[in-house]
């Protein structure tokens, strides 16, 4: 095997391994989450989408929003928010109906610690008894994210995936002409 070839080989098969290695979820920060950075969309059926956005505030704090739309009409909006805090990373949602109007705070899901991560994933869930949530954002490859939310309230299990593509970015040209 040519040298080359196995300096081609060889990164890919470190970032393989570390994907594959246990990792603990208490020493990630928020730059681990570098794949959940941008803005997204996911279709959700005819006329139906989601857009999601993620930016890095600051080295503590990864912030974000969504809107669910159903034929270009906002339906409901979150606002997201992952904290750095002395136990670990935490995300939490907070909920507004169509009139920007916040749920009650029974009806949101509280604080979801992150209880696991490598390089391509974060599982965060709010380790609730009765109406537990678990949402797993997964790297899949360039522009491409999924999230899976896992809901379960009087032991009845729900499940809602989004794949979504990321935005890309157009780049404006400064020359003058």
């Amino acid at each position: 095997m040519s040298l080359i070839k196995l300096l081609k080989i060889i990164p890919s098969g470190i970032l393989f391994a570390l994907c594959l290695s246990p990792c603990f979820a208490q020493s990630a920060t928020i730059s681990d989450l570098w794949f959940m950075r941008g803005k997204w969309n996911a279709a959700l059926g005819a006329n139906n989408f989601v857009q999601e956005q993620w930016e890095k505030t600051d080295d503590q704090t990864l912030t974000g929003s969504s809107v669910f739309m159903e034929s270009l009409v906002p339906t409901t909006r979150e606002s997201l928010k992952i904290t750095q805090t002395k136990d670990g990373l935490v995300l939490r949602i907070q909920h507004f109906n169509k009139d920007g109007k916040p749920w009650e705070e029974s009806k949101e899901t509280g604080d979801m610690k992150l209880v696991e991560y490598d390089l391509t994933h974060a599982v965060f869930d709010n380790q609730r008894q009765n109406d537990r949530v678990k949402i797993t954002y997964r790297w899949i490859e360039e522009n491409q994210m999924s999230a899976r939310v896992e809901v379960t309230q009087a032991k009845n299990p729900k499940v809602l995936e989004f794949h979504y593509r990321k935005e890309i970015e157009s780049r404006k040209s400064n020359d003058s002409d």
